[in-house]
């Protein structure tokens, strides 16, 4: 009966609550009766596809059956308080993930081995490599929110698992932790990718505990373990990284690196040196335990996310924030923490934010404003400021020419802020994405929305290699996904009632008030053999402005420049005078925006004679020189002084000269005072 009804419970009761039912009605059903479809309803984040159920029987006697009879009746307990609990939750866009489920499957068609399968191997579970497949052909079950290793306790703690197909996806949301309650008589090589229709492709690795016979595969290459990444961050937070117990405190730090290393979870370590401390980290999964107030679509991740971890304690406590607000020296005073990423483990991620007119955090700077333990200018941190208008470089890999990856960003002038520039598009192409460009713009040009008595929507769409692929619209306001033709993105559009910038806060404040409701695109980026690389989110502020937070994996092969930071693991080396900053604009002949944008000067000119010299490259250089003459007298910078040349001498004898030279000036103060 309770198999009967079960199909019914998917979509009312969360995804435990379906697999309790089905375990007890395992463990109440006849062996010899038993066939049982065990479903769960499960969603990821970007709600990638998933089989949602699989066939078989699996026996179960004795005083197995009493024990699943009982673990059913707990976890359908546990699971209707988790349907009360989440039934109390509207808030669309932030959510909590379920806890880890692993599938319970049969190979159907393999019958008896026990021939194959004599007692010794039946003592611990031995990967038979990875690309092999279990049996004939790939299971599929549910995602598995948790590590590889914890599969494998999973099947440790079950006395009938036989095997484990696992199932790797291109982030760790797509994961599968399939148990094999029948012997595992043979092993077969993966599919092809277009034979298992997934996409992106999936990675499959069979672990058993009899003999059976194993297919030739090449022999695994042995890792040559060095540091490939350090991280002056302490990443023992799991805000940061699902956090792996070393051993605690370790000799010194190559006993902590080698520990990480035999650990194969284990994608880097934070390590304090002044008491020996040694925690692994490894992409976080699930939601935080520590916070309830989280940004749910930064997670699950591949790979350590860097923008969520704490600063470190300088092991010079002189450099300590003495303000009251940071509190008193801690004692014992634990410092020096870093994090260090491994070779042929998973990098870690970088978070780059922009918002306002604009702010930029930078990859290695996730909290250049927290003021404690230390002050940004003691730890050689702060903001990075991009005020002039244009197109600017956010990522360029690499710095000479951006093939590898180009981001780029829109900045421009409004009403409001006539003098500081605010986002107002964004741009993603390169090999990386196999030659295809995203972009993020609004429908209307700057200079409509930004004109007196504009009575448009300010409608922010998303196109894809030229075409419109996702198109905003303000009533009704209504979730979209989207993938784009050739797999390389899945976008997504929802309406959330947080601004992303106090959720993401670069002061490291999590709290954030409710607003209306604003649109936010999410987008998850692909590259040649279906592993993620970056996540997009685009959040549209008003009929003007976007905020940005780009997340990106570090590639340790290729160097990066722009705006965003050079993602080197250093703070003090991305800080920008405004002639850094100049030479990240982007010429108008190598922008990709699909709706005409102004290539106005650096401080904008809307005299329209000017426009027209400008335009018709009438400049002598004899009008330069001289015009560069009045920017030196007039105060203007050395950084500057080119940029108003060009505009001083395009108005000419024009009465806009002298505010024009009066803005430069206003902006070389603010480069000498950053």
């Amino acid at each position: 009966k309770l198999l009967s009804q079960e199909a019914n419970l998917v979509g009312v009761f969360p995804s435990g609550s379906v697999a309790a039912f089905a375990y007890m009605a395992r463990a109440l059903v006849p062996a010899d009766a038993e066939q049982c479809l065990v479903s769960e309803a499960s969603s990821t984040d970007f709600d990638q596809e998933a089989p949602s159920s699989i066939s078989g029987s699996v026996p179960l006697q004795g005083f197995a059956r009493r024990t699943a009879l009982a673990v059913g009746v707990c976890a359908l307990c546990v699971g209707l308080v988790a349907f009360v609990a989440s039934s109390g939750s509207s808030f669309s866009g932030f959510h909590k993930h379920e806890a880890p489920t692993a599938a319970v499957v049969s190979l159907e068609g393999e019958g008896s081995c026990e021939e194959q399968c004599e007692s010794d191997f039946w003592e611990s579970l031995e990967s038979q490599g990875e690309g092999t497949v279990c049996g004939d052909q790939p299971v599929s079950g549910t995602p598995w929110l948790g590590t590889k290793g914890q599969c494998l306790s999973q099947c440790d703690m079950e006395s009938d698992c036989h095997g484990i197909q696992w199932v790797e996806g291109t982030d760790s949301s797509l994961n599968q932790c399939n148990l094999l309650f029948e012997p595992v008589c043979t092993v077969s090589p993966q599919p092809a990718v277009g034979e298992l229709e997934s996409s992106p492709p999936l990675k499959y690795e069979c672990f058993k505990m009899c003999e059976g016979t194993t297919p030739e595969l090449p022999s695994p290459e042995v890792c040559d373990f060095k540091v490939e990444f350090t991280a002056k961050l302490d990443c023992e937070t799991d805000e940061a990284a699902s956090l792996i117990d070393l051993g605690g405190t370790v000799a010194d730090e190559d006993a902590c690196q080698t520990a990480c290393q035999e650990h194969d979870d284990c994608d880097g370590y934070t390590y304090t040196p002044t008491n020996g401390k040694c925690i692994g980290v490894h992409g976080p999964m699930g939601p935080p335990a520590t916070s309830d107030n989280y940004f749910p679509l930064l997670r699950p991740l591949p790979g350590v996310q860097l923008g969520a971890c704490n600063l470190q304690f300088p092991e010079d406590d002189t450099l300590l924030n003495s303000d009251a607000e940071c509190g008193t020296k801690p004692s014992p005073y634990l410092a020096g923490q870093e994090t260090k990423f491994i070779s042929c483990r998973n990098p870690p991620w970088g978070k780059c934010m922009l918002y306002g007119d604009p702010h930029v955090t930078t990859f290695d700077r996730p909290v250049p404003q927290k003021k404690c333990p230390t002050t940004p200018k003691n730890r050689g941190s702060g903001m990075v400021h991009v005020y002039p208008e244009g197109t600017y470089h956010l990522v360029q890999m690499p710095p000479s020419d951006g093939s590898t990856l180009d981001v780029q960003g829109l900045f421009g002038y409004n009403s409001d802020q006539q003098t500081h520039s605010s986002t107002m598009g964004i741009a993603v192409t390169g090999s990386k994405l196999g030659g295809s460009r995203l972009s993020v713009e609004f429908e209307d040009s700057i200079d409509d929305r930004t004109s007196t008595g504009y009575t448009g929507d300010g409608l922010l769409h998303v196109y894809y290699n030229g075409n419109k692929a996702m198109h905003l619209q303000m009533k009704p306001k209504e979730d979209v996904d989207w993938t784009a033709d050739d797999l390389r993105v899945q976008g997504k559009l929802i309406w959330v009632k947080h601004n992303m910038r106090e959720v993401l806060s670069a002061d490291g404040d999590p709290s954030a008030q409710e607003t209306g409701a604003k649109a936010l695109y999410a987008f998850k980026l692909f590259g040649d053999e279906g592993t993620e690389f970056m996540r997009v989110f685009v959040q549209r502020m008003n009929k003007v402005t976007i905020d940005v937070v780009l997340t990106m994996v570090k590639d340790y092969d290729v160097e990066q420049e722009g705006i965003c930071g050079n993602f080197n693991g250093e703070m003090p080396d991305d800080t920008m005078d405004d002639a850094d900053k100049v030479s990240y604009l982007v010429p108008a002949g190598s922008q990709f925006w699909n709706n005409p944008q102004p290539d106005r000067r650096r401080l904008g000119i809307t005299n329209s004679a000017a426009e027209h010299r400008r335009l018709s490259d009438a400049l002598s250089d004899g009008e330069l020189e001289a015009a560069k003459g009045e920017c030196y007298d007039g105060g203007v910078g050395e950084s500057l002084v080119e940029g108003c040349a060009i505009d001083v001498a395009l108005l000419g004898t024009s009465d806009e000269v002298s505010d024009t030279i009066e803005q430069y000036k206003f902006f070389t103060s603010l480069a000498d005072h950053s």
